[in-house]
């Protein structure tokens, strides 16, 4: 009996190791269960936090409804493994077929804690019926108050999706003929494209102000004062990736067709 349960408390604190890359897959440890010492616990707390607000930021989410123009669980993964790396995090899309055959998908997402590295469960679709504003969140037991649990069902996976390489998008910015001051200027992005998937998001920014940027493929923009201004857009790919480009323009005032100048 000691010796049974000696195994399995070693193969759940090894389960919470970062094995990727080593020839074999990431395992999953319920956090009350692993054996954290206080420093990784509060690491793990800490990091869990930092992780949340970036899956709750609306600025980063696809934009698409579970079944619209292909989208199914797989891609959604796709897309939150790959916006999560590209903001540092390593991550592993895994898959599991449930016992009335529906293959589920989601991603694991390893945060450091020191000597190992602990992986938690995220999905991707927050709620099927709903455009997807956001990458998703931690795959939480709902049952359980106090201590953090994950959801059983994100425990256990029966394979790692092998992604295939992804090529980033190109970003262009198609100006209007000319600026005016106290005029509106449009401008395009719809020269962008992604050589192996789609552009999902753009987002325009005026003189580096990203405090409230302006999507759509396309968007108007009334500049406050004459002179030199640089406007940047950044698209993001159906897998996360992200290019930008930026474009300065000088704005002129209007013509004087009076003749009768100042």
């Amino acid at each position: 009996m000691v010796l049974r349960t000696l195994a399995v408390l070693v193969a759940l604190i090894l389960s919470s190791f970062s094995l990727v890359g080593q020839g074999t897959t990431p395992l999953i440890a319920q956090p009350d269960e692993a054996g954290y010492s206080a420093a990784e616990r509060a690491a793990l707390d800490s990091g869990i936090r930092d992780l949340e607000r970036l899956l709750a930021d609306w600025t980063l989410g696809p934009r698409r409804r579970l079944g619209e123009a292909g989208w199914n669980a797989a891609r959604f993964a796709a897309y939150t493994a790959g916006a999560l790396e590209r903001l540092g995090y390593q991550t592993v899309v895994v898959e599991r077929t449930s016992e009335t055959g529906a293959v589920r998908t989601w991603v694991l997402v390893g945060l450091d804690l020191g000597a190992r590295t602990a992986w938690i469960p995220v999905e991707p679709v927050t709620d099927p019926s709903q455009q997807q504003t956001t990458l998703g969140s931690v795959a939480r037991d709902g049952e359980q108050s106090g201590a953090l649990r994950f959801d059983a069902r994100y425990t256990a996976y029966e394979a790692v999706v092998d992604l295939p390489p992804n090529a980033p998008p190109v970003a262009a910015i198609t100006p209007t003929l000319n600026e005016l001051e106290g005029g509106s200027s449009a401008w395009f992005g719809h020269r962008s494209a992604d050589p192996d998937g789609e552009i999902v998001l753009y987002q325009w920014t005026f003189d580096d102000d990203a405090t409230s940027p302006m999507t759509g493929s396309s968007t108007w923009y009334d500049f406050p004062s004459l002179g030199f201004h640089t406007i940047t857009l950044t698209v993001t790919d159906s897998r996360g990736a992200q290019a930008s480009a930026t474009h300065t323009v000088e704005v002129v005032p209007p013509p004087d067709n009076c003749g009768c100048g100042d």
